[in-house]
């Protein structure tokens, strides 16, 4: 088959390069912008002041990529898809299986046969079946990256390449594993990228899923504007009963953990239910508490932290696990115990982890100068993805996961995070390996048959 020229794109076909730009002003710096002045006054000037400058450097990445997207090919080329997809779906299948097997129990399961399961006890199953369960970091990756990248490339390789009963198939196959272990953010992840990747590999509902896309975050925005704007969530508001909670209360007037966001305020609602709101009104609170307001909330803490309790960072070595400290634990940890377990201990366990934006655990690790080495990494690699990208089906789908994760995992977790245990090195060596062994042509020159 021969590739039809990229020159014919429209803007529309490409416009899903901005995902990386769009993905960090809305789930970074808005929320961040929304609560600041609830936040206290210990570092957050400093978080907003880098969080804002990495929304420019972004938007600025991403419409370098936007021109190069508007050059590339238009069609997907040929690849020995049978070759890639039985590798790929062995890749995913393989870890999954393996992951099932090493539970403890896996706790879609012990839902349904369990009938004295609590939600303490599903909490604590899903954590040794995931952070806590007893296997080495490199296989706990392996877990991670089937996930988060083969199995949405398996599904989109074979869906772009006519073979829609197979993704049909290879989608349940990974959201009932994605549900099998109990954890949110995997299955709406995959479902999210899945459906992504129909904005950005060539076929005839591109548009069409843009144009969706684009028409779905206006009226999300619109909808918490209007939330806000009627009051409607004005009861996690910082309440006095709350302010005067004994454990607050016992803590240094100065200590920036007394200040209370929508978030703190909504985990006091959240022990003591408010019985007068439906459960659809409880649902929606958590959705915009959880994924909207949290990323920033939970970064914040940690630019307190290395502000107010230590102003030290933690050093290069930090990186790789290594903490000069007593403690000799990771930041989350660390971070989590200080923030959150010791201000809500009917909430949070001592195994709590509050995980950051990959800016804030930058600056945790190496102060500004390590947000500005994070920053710059991460840029390169999100240009440096549009660059290597060609026609071949499989670097095209991984480009399409890359720009979807791209869009998520920096407001949710460091750039160590979204490049080791979440797998994105893994579609970017597949890029440079398409790259360079794909022979030096210009695809947008090769006639249509």
């Amino acid at each position: 088959m021969m590739l039809m020229s990229g020159q014919n794109r429209s803007r529309w076909d490409v416009v899903a390069e901005f995902a990386p730009s769009v993905g960090w002003i809305g789930l970074m710096l808005l929320p961040l912008a929304f609560q600041y002045t609830d936040l206290h006054e210990t570092g957050k000037a400093l978080q907003l002041g880098i969080v804002c400058c990495i929304a420019v450097l972004l938007v600025f990445a991403d419409w370098l990529s936007f021109k190069m997207a508007l050059r590339r090919p238009s069609t997907l080329g040929h690849g020995m898809e049978n070759r890639w997809l039985f590798l790929v779906g062995l890749c995913f299948l393989l870890p999954a299986v393996a992951h099932l097997y090493l539970m403890p129990r896996i706790p879609l399961l012990a839902l349904f046969t369990d009938k004295s399961a609590t939600e303490s006890s599903m909490t604590m199953l899903r954590l040794e079946s995931g952070k806590l369960m007893a296997v080495p970091s490199a296989v706990m990756y392996l877990f991670n990256w089937a996930l988060v990248v083969f199995a949405p490339v398996f599904v989109g390789l074979a869906w772009f390449t006519g073979r829609r009963r197979l993704a049909t198939y290879g989608l349940l196959i990974a959201s009932l594993y994605a549900v099998a272990t109990w954890a949110k953010l995997p299955v709406a992840l995959l479902l999210v990228t899945c459906v992504f990747m129909g904005c950005v590999l060539p076929g005839p509902l591109r548009r069409g899923l843009c144009l969706g896309g684009v028409v779905s975050i206006l009226l999300v925005f619109g909808l918490l504007g209007i939330l806000f704007a009627t009051g409607s969530l004005t009861h996690l508001k910082s309440a006095e009963s709350h302010a005067q909670s004994p454990v607050l209360l016992a803590m240094q007037p100065d200590d920036p953990r007394r200040a209370l966001t929508y978030g703190d305020n909504f985990r006091f609602e959240s022990v003591v239910a408010d019985e007068d709101r439906s459960k659809f009104r409880r649902i929606l609170e958590y959705v915009v508490y959880r994924a909207w307001l949290t990323p920033a909330d939970v970064s914040n803490r940690w630019y307190q932290y290395f502000t107010y309790v230590r102003e030290k960072p933690l050093g290069i070595r930090s990186v790789f696990g290594v903490y000069d400290d007593a403690q000799g634990q990771a930041p989350s940890r660390v971070v989590g115990l200080w923030a959150y377990q010791a201000r809500f201990p009917y909430k949070y366990w001592s195994t709590v982890s509050a995980y950051a934006s990959f800016d804030a655990d930058a600056f945790a690790r190496g102060g500004v100068l390590g947000v500005l080495l994070a920053t710059v990494l991460f840029l390169a690699a999100r240009v440096g993805a549009a660059y290597l990208v060609t026609s071949h089906p499989v670097g095209q789908v991984g480009y399409a996961v890359m720009l979807c994760v791209l869009a998520i995992l920096p407001s949710f977790a460091s750039i160590q995070a979204i490049f080791g245990a979440n797998g994105l090195i893994v579609p970017l060596a597949l890029l440079l390996l398409i790259r360079v062994s794909t022979p030096r042509v210009d695809l947008a020159t090769i006639p249509v048959q």
